[in-house]
């Protein structure tokens, strides 16, 4: 997010930047180099997408339906390099989803009457034998696509990873407001931590802490490995559900 603030601050300031090139011609190569080249396609994709996705990739319930509505948005983008480069950072992003944690969406409270969808292929569609680590999301018959259209059996596995009581199947998706097993599984699956912004954070920290010549320190980078060594000890598994609200 910060590179997207800085990148629609350079274009709203771009006409100063021009004015100010036309009062100091020698630094036109200065003021150039602060001015990126496509900096108009990267902000109309910041205010088209990137800003609804960001707000809302921390409710874990509703990313892989909010993912599916972006990858059809980016699809009909008219902007070759706009929908290319979108689509390609998104697929690169849906590593996280698989027929397993497509069951996430049970959940969300935004789709009740697709939920009927969701259901009756978890009751009935075959999935994979060994499934693929992440979905394949095509662009042929996008269109057509909902969440449903991706779930299997391998989607109850879902519920027994995170020990959700699959009572709440056997009612119908409009009741499931009230029933105390769905409001369970509810507050548990709320819970899970589905972006790395703060892991990102931290790594970058010890980075720059670790490589910026006035704070490197041997002493020190050899008792952060020891720092981060024992925490592996403690934590040998990082599996989210490992580690989910209850």
């Amino acid at each position: 997010m910060a590179r997207a603030i800085y990148a629609l601050k350079m274009w709203i300031f771009a006409p100063q930047f021009a004015e100010y090139q036309k009062q100091r011609p020698s630094s036109s190569r200065a003021v150039k180099a602060a001015v990126p080249p496509k900096l108009d396609e990267f902000c109309i994709f910041i205010v088209r997408y990137y800003i609804r996705a960001w707000f809302s990739a921390a409710c874990s319930a509703n990313a892989p339906r909010n993912d599916l509505d972006l990858y059809k948005a980016l699809a009909k983008e008219t902007n070759k390099a706009i929908r290319e480069s979108g689509l390609k950072a998104l697929g690169r992003h849906m590593w996280y989803l698989s027929e397993v944690t497509v069951g996430l969406p049970l959940f969300d409270d935004e789709m009740p009457l697709e939920k009927r969808n969701v259901v009756a292929n978890l009751r009935s569609m075959e999935g994979s034998e060994e499934p693929p680590p992440k979905v394949c999301v095509e662009e042929a018959d996008l269109d057509n696509k909902t969440v449903a259209s991706f779930v299997t059996k391998n989607t109850e596995k879902f519920l027994d990873l995170l020990d959700i009581d699959k009572g709440f199947l056997d009612v119908d998706p409009a009741m499931w407001g009230t029933n105390p097993m769905y409001q369970a599984g509810a507050r548990r699956v709320r819970g899970l931590l589905v972006t790395n912004d703060a892991v990102e954070r931290g790594v970058a920290l010890v980075q720059d802490f670790t490589k910026n010549p006035r704070t490197k320190s041997e002493d020190q980078l050899q008792c952060l490995l020891q720092v981060v060594e024992d925490h592996r000890k403690m934590y040998p598994t990082a599996k989210k559900y490992g580690h989910c609200v209850t």
